[in-house]
């Protein structure tokens, strides 16, 4: 599990918004479609 999966519920809002910037630098686009946002996935 990530680090983030471990924080509130509540913040995973605030995650998936920055979540779904990080895949363009990671060059990672599978598992946008998840509510968690694309976590480490490149």
């Amino acid at each position: 599990m990530t680090p983030d999966a471990t924080k509130s519920k509540g913040n995973e809002l605030n995650l998936t918004h920055k979540w779904y910037e990080t895949p363009k630098r990671k060059g990672g686009k599978k598992g946008g479609n998840t509510q968690f946002g694309p976590r480490y996935t490149s």
